[in-house]
């Protein structure tokens, strides 16, 4: 008894159906990287470049919060556009998925987490940096640098070298971070 080798033929049913949830894949797709923010450069040069690179005193009260809100959310990029609407640079997500399990012991979401830290800062500001700390270290998928990571890294330093502000230290993407002997290191993250 031969059998036949040839491919099935589809249903016409069964072939409209996949060709619909590939459409609805390709239209929540094209959704997901049109929907990013878009902020003009003097607004960003203005009130967002002293924020992310440390300035003290801000010219404006402005904090992580803020910035949350406007992206949407901390992992999502932002996007500087000149006067015409053209996109000049992006500003990267301020975590990364990557790099950080949002599923951790721990049943507080990372919004959550900014926002108590924000909440813990208004109180005192070591104190809101330490949860911070924390709740994210609880949450270190690794000791590595991740390729993602260092491609934000990289974005960041193109822009404060586009506005003339010093660069972040940089390590090698999957490679331990390097210090020196003698550096305070806290190594409280357990080993995978």
């Amino acid at each position: 008894m031969a059998t036949d080798n040839r491919p099935k033929e589809r249903d016409p049913r069964e072939q409209l159906l996949i060709d619909q949830i590939n459409n609805i894949h390709g239209s929540l797709v094209t959704a997901a990287e049109q929907d990013v923010g878009r902020m003009p450069e003097r607004v960003f040069k203005e009130i967002w470049l002293p924020f992310f690179a440390g300035d003290n005193p801000l010219p404006y009260e402005v904090t992580l919060n803020h910035w949350v809100n406007f992206a949407g959310s901390p992992s999502r990029q932002v996007r500087v556009v000149d006067t015409n609407g053209k996109v000049l640079f992006t500003v990267p997500p301020l975590f990364n998925r990557d790099a950080i399990n949002p599923l951790s012991s721990s049943d507080k979401s990372i919004a959550h987490v900014v926002i108590s830290a924000e909440q813990y800062s208004g109180i005192s500001p070591i104190q809101g940096q330490r949860y911070l700390d924390g709740e994210l270290k609880k949450r270190a998928l690794i000791m590595r640098v991740p390729a993602a990571v260092m491609t934000n890294l990289k974005s960041w330093n193109d822009i404060f070298q586009r506005y003339g502000r010093p660069a972040i230290a940089t390590a090698t993407a999957d490679e331990p971070n390097k210090t020196t002997p003698g550096d305070d290191i806290d190594y409280d993250v357990a080993p995978l």
